[in-house]
Parts: C-alpha cells; sequence; structure tokens
C-alpha cells in the first residue's frame, strides 16, 4: 500500500502531547517512532535556524554560555510538551534547544519509543519505519532545505566549536549522548573528554 498522505506531519509534538492526545485508546496501541541528531550538529542548526534570538546570543558562544548557565531548568524536568518548554534564559523556548530524550518520554519519564533512527542514516531509517507501517518504501522529500533561509548563517557545525565549548554542551545534553551513543567530536586541542 503506497499512500502520500499517510503522514500529514505532526510538526515538533512529544510523546507527552500524543500521550494527553490518545488518552482514550492509549498510547501503547500506537506504533511510536521518532528520529534524533547528534547534539553537537544539531544545536548549531537549531541556533542558526532562529535569528530571533540573534539580539540577545549575537554568537554561538553566548548562545551556549546562556543555555549552560541554566542547564539546571532541565534537571527538572521528566518529559516535554511542545506548548511547555522552559526559556532556559532564552527570550523564546525552542523545542529545537531541549534534549531529545525528554521529547520521548511519557508523563512519567518513561521512554516511550518503538523505533529511533537517526537524523544521518535518515533515507536508511526512514526506509525502516515505512516497511514496519506496511508503507512501499518512497523517497523522502527534503523540504526544509537551507537556500529556503534566508537569514540562517549556514555556519559549518565544527567551525563553531572550541574545547571549552564541547565540554559545555556535552555537560546540557549528556544524556542524549550517552542514550543515543554519539561520539564527541574530535577536534585538535580537545582534551581526551572520558565521558560516560
Amino acid at each position: 500500500m503506497s499512500s502520500p498522505e499517510w503522514n500529514r506531519g505532526n510538526g515538533h509534538r512529544t510523546i507527552s502531547d500524543f500521550e494527553i492526545e490518545c488518552k482514550r485508546k492509549g498510547l501503547e496501541r500506537f506504533f511510536k517512532w521518532a528520529f534524533v541528531r547528534n547534539p553537537f550538529d544539531r544545536i548549531v542548526s537549531a541556533y542558526e535556524d532562529c535569528p530571533e534570538i540573534f539580539p540577545h546570543a549575537p554568537t554561538f558562544q553566548k548562545f551556549i554560555d546562556i543555555l549552560h548557565a541554566n542547564r539546571g531548568e532541565l534537571f527538572k524536568i521528566k518529559s516535554l510538551r511542545f506548548t511547555h518548554v522552559p526559556g532556559m534564559g532564552l527570550p523564546i523556548g525552542r523545542i529545537h534547544f531541549m534534549p531529545m530524550h525528554l521529547m520521548l518520554r511519557d508523563s512519567h519519564g518513561d521512554m516511550q519509543v518503538d523505533f529511533v533512527g537517526r537524523y544521518e542514516n535518515l533515507e536508511e531509517d526512514f526506509i525502516k519505519v515505512q516497511n514496519h507501517l506496511g508503507i512501499d518504501p518512497s523517497p523522502l522529500p527534503h523540504k526544509n532545505k537551507r537556500a529556503n533561509k534566508p537569514n540562517r548563517r549556514n555556519t559549518p557545525w565544527l567551525d563553531l566549536y572550541t574545547p571549552e565549548l564541547i565540554e559545555k554542551v556535552w555537560e546540557i545534553y549528556a544524556e542524549d549522548i550517552s542514550i543515543f551513543k554519539y561520539p564527541i567530536p574530535d577536534l585538535p586541542l580537545i582534551p581526551n573528554l572520558q565521558k560516560t
């Protein structure tokens, strides 16, 4: 079976959002899948795609310093809802700045996904989802291209990192890095971070 209408897009709703929407039917009845991305790459993309915060955080260094200084807000959260995102010291609370594992947890803090794909393996992992759902595999269209974002800075993500920033990003997203087994970027001059 093949249908272009099978997924109409759900924005950035989280497992907790779906938990509320599916309350009568029960979330456990559904196949739940998500895609994660390397936090070191993802946070650069999130920052550069949000020009409205540039006046408050004009550089990536300043942006990470603000998130890092306010990372304690994350320890109070068991899960996230799209409509309840902490500001983390910024004038705008964006789900794009939050750790991914919080988006995949239910209101009790339990991870509630059946399949986690990776942005880095998007095509292959998306075919796995389609196969599981009994949908004829079809190419994933690329609709959110950088070329369509004139205010985006488009800096190669590794160019923005220093050893200090790698350490801070690791401290903000340590649980994502551990759960999803992402490596710490290996830059010259970076001390060997033995994080587990």
